[in-house]
C-alpha cells in the first residue's frame, strides 16, 4: 500500500495489545480502576486529536480500539504514528497500542486492508518490543509492590497508614484511580467502587467480617454474534451507527442495573472491550445483578429498533474467595463466557429460542458446597435463571428458594448424600426428603429434576449441590 486514488476510502485503526493483561497486572482495585480510566482517557484524547488536528471522522472508539476515516493517505500515516506515541506516553510504556492504515475503493475493501495491516503491525511489535522491564534476577523486595513486574521509583506512595514502593507505570494507574471524575462524561454511575477496597481487607479478629458477602464474583457478558453483524456493514456511517447504539445501550443498561440494585459505587467496571460488560462485585449480589443486566440489555439494546435489534448477551460468572487475584477470576469468567456462548450457539442451531446462556464456575475456597469447577451442571438458559429476571419455571432461583427452606442440618446431610453414586444416592436422598416434614427438600428435588430436563442435563444432583451453594452465598 504505497499510494491511493483521490477517491479511495482511507481508514486508521488502533488496538491495544492484551488489554486484560494490562488492566489486571496490578492486584489492588484502585490500580485496576486507574488502568481502565487511562484507557478511556486515551480513547477520548485520540478522538479529539483525529477530528481536530487531522480532519478525520470517528467510526467508533472504545474498549481499547477504534477506527477513523481520514481525508488522505499522508495524513492517515501521521495520525497512526501519533496514536502509538500518545498511548506510550499515557501508560508510561505499560502496554502496547498498535495503529495502522487501510485504503480501498470502498469501505469494505479499506476495512479488510486495515485489518490485515493492523494484524501485521501487532505481530511485528510483539516480537520487537517489550512492555515492561522485567527484573527477575532481583529480589522480590526490589520490585513494584503493586504489580511485581517493574522497578519501583524512589518516592514511596502512601496507602492509608502504610507506604508502598511502586513503579512508574503503576503510579500513573493509581493517580488515575484516585480521581473523583471519570475520564468520559456519563460514566459517573460506573465509577470505581471504593467499598471493594474494604471488602479485600482481612476479616476482623472476632470473625465479624468473615461472611459470605466477602467472596467476590466476576460477571462477564458479551454480545452474541455481534461480529457477524459488524461484517455486514458496507459503509462507515452504518458501522458508526451500530457502534454508538451498542456502546450507549450497554453503558445505560449497566448504569440502570446498578441503580436498580442499589449498587452505585459498590461494583467495579473495568474497561476490557467495546461491547463487553465486565463487573466485579460481592458474590452475594451477582445472581440478581445478572438478571437486571439481562433485562436492561434487552430494553436498551436488543429491543431497540435499528442496527442492534435482536442482539442477546451471554454471560460467564466466576465466584471465588476474596484473596484470589482478580485477574485469575477474570480469566475464569472469560472461559465460562466462552462455554455460555457455545451453548447459546448450539441452542440456536437446534432450532431453540434465541436466548442467551450463563455458565457459572467456582474457584473454590468460598464455601464447602461450592467445590471447584462448573456450577449447576453446565450452562443455564436465561429463561431458567430467575433471580428477578422475566423467566418461566423451573428456574435456578426456584430450586435455591426450595433449598433455603431446608434446615441447615438437613442441607449439610444432603451434601454428604450427594457425594454417593448410582442408586445409593437416589435412595438416600429420597429417604431424607420423605423424613423432611416441611416438604421443602422434596420440592427442591422435584424442581431440580424439572430444571435438569429443561436444560438438557441427565441428572439433577449437581443442580441441587449448586443450589445449596447459591443459598450460602446469599442469592436467596
Amino acid at each position: 500500500m504505497n499510494g491511493g486514488d483521490v477517491n479511495d476510502v482511507v481508514l486508521v485503526g488502533f488496538d491495544v495489545h492484551a488489554i486484560q493483561a494490562y488492566v489486571f497486572a496490578p492486584i489492588r482495585p484502585i490500580d485496576i480502576s486507574g488502568g481502565s480510566w487511562l484507557l478511556e482517557r486515551f480513547g477520548r484524547d485520540v478522538r479529539t486529536r483525529i477530528e481536530r488536528d487531522h480532519g478525520g471522522r470517528t467510526v467508533y472508539v472504545g474498549g481499547g480500539n477504534g477506527m477513523f476515516v481520514l481525508p488522505e493517505l499522508a495524513v492517515a500515516r501521521r495520525a497512526a504514528d501519533e496514536i502509538e506515541r500518545l498511548f506510550a506516553k499515557c501508560t508510561k510504556g505499560g502496554a502496547i497500542c498498535s495503529a495502522a492504515v487501510g485504503v480501498g475503493p470502498d469501505f469494505q475493501v479499506a476495512r479488510r486492508e486495515l485489518a490485515a495491516a493492523l494484524h501485521a503491525r501487532k505481530n511485528g511489535r510483539w516480537l520487537e518490543e517489550a512492555t515492561v522491564d522485567l527484573r527477575s534476577p532481583e529480589p522480590p523486595g526490589s520490585l513494584c509492590q503493586a504489580c511485581g513486574r517493574e522497578p519501583p521509583v524512589s518516592d514511596p506512595d502512601r496507602v492509608g497508614d502504610r507506604s508502598e514502593r511502586i513503579g512508574e507505570q503503576c503510579r500513573v494507574r493509581r493517580q488515575a484511580g484516585r480521581t473523583d471524575e471519570p475520564a468520559v462524561p456519563g460514566l459517573v454511575e460506573l465509577a470505581f467502587a471504593r467499598d471493594l477496597e474494604a471488602l479485600l481487607e482481612p476479616p476482623a479478629a472476632d470473625g465479624a467480617g468473615d461472611r459470605s458477602s466477602r467472596a467476590l464474583a466476576v460477571l462477564y457478558l458479551d454480545a452474541d454474534r455481534a461480529g457477524e453483524r459488524i461484517a455486514g456493514f458496507d459503509t462507515a456511517d452504518a458501522l458508526r451507527e451500530f457502534a454508538e447504539a451498542l456502546q450507549g445501550g450497554v453503558r445505560t443498561a449497566t448504569a440502570t442495573a446498578l441503580d436498580e440494585r442499589g449498587l452505585q459505587r459498590r461494583v467495579m467496571v473495568p474497561v476490557i472491550g467495546g461491547d463487553d460488560v465486565l463487573l466485579i462485585a460481592e458474590a452475594s449480589v451477582a445472581a440478581g445483578l445478572l438478571a437486571s443486566l439481562w433485562d436492561g440489555l434487552d430494553a436498551e439494546v436488543g429491543a431497540r429498533p435499528g442496527p442492534t435489534a435482536g442482539l442477546t448477551f451471554s454471560a460467564g460468572l466466576a465466584v471465588a474467595d476474596r484473596f484470589v487475584p482478580i485477574g485469575v477470576m477474570v480469566g475464569a469468567a472469560r472461559d465460562a463466557l466462552h462455554d455460555a456462548k457455545h451453548a447459546t450457539y448450539l441452542a440456536r442451531q437446534a432450532g431453540g429460542p434465541p436466548q442467551p446462556h450463563v455458565h457459572a464456575v467456582s474457584l473454590g475456597g468460598v464455601r464447602r458446597s461450592g467445590g471447584t469447577g462448573t456450577l449447576f451442571g453446565g450452562s443455564i438458559p436465561r429463561g431458567h435463571w430467575g433471580f428477578g429476571a422475566h423467566c418461566s419455571a423451573p428456574t435456578v432461583e426456584e430450586t435455591a428458594r426450595a433449598i433455603a427452606g431446608v434446615s441447615a442440618t438437613q442441607r449439610s446431610g444432603l451434601l454428604a448424600d450427594l457425594t454417593a453414586t448410582g442408586e445409593l444416592r437416589s435412595l438416600t436422598i429420597d429417604y431424607r426428603a420423605a423424613r423432611d416434614r416441611s416438604r421443602s427438600l422434596a420440592d427442591a428435588v422435584a424442581c431440580a429434576g424439572e430444571l435438569a430436563r429443561a436444560c438438557g442435563q441427565g441428572s439433577p444432583w449437581e443442580l441441587l449441590r449448586s443450589a445449596i451453594f447459591a443459598v450460602e452465598l446469599g442469592w436467596v
